[in-house]
């Protein structure tokens, strides 16, 4: 496997670790019967699958790319939260927002430009 594609699997696990993430909130967001309902449901479950999945993304591709590259890329993961949270569960996305998503694009284009 060569870099980018290594890359590319960080970015792609990034994106999963963001949805993850907007299918816990969504779960939190329910009424449930019992705090062991509320622990233990679909939802719940299904994020930490698609958390251990990306980790293990993670972890095959950083045999292929210097581990310096992986927490600036991983930032990405926070970008797509911002995105999916507009799209999936219709919150705004402040100035503020985007103002962090710029911030962490050019972090990023400015670590791997150096």
């Amino acid at each position: 496997m060569n870099k980018s594609v290594a890359l590319l699997l960080i970015v792609i696990a990034g994106l999963c670790a963001a949805f993850s993430q907007i299918l816990l909130k969504t779960s939190a967001m329910l009424q449930y019967k019992s705090k062991i309902n509320e622990i233990i449901n679909g939802r719940v479950l299904t994020s930490y699958f698609i958390f251990f999945i990306t980790t293990m993304i993670n972890m095959y591709a950083m045999r292929y790319i210097d581990y310096k590259y992986v927490p600036i890329i991983g930032t990405i993961s926070y970008v797509f939260v911002v995105l999916l949270s507009s799209f999936i569960l219709k919150e705004k996305i402040s100035r503020y927002k985007i103002l962090g998503m710029l911030l962490i694009i050019s972090g990023m284009i400015i670590f791997n430009l150096s």
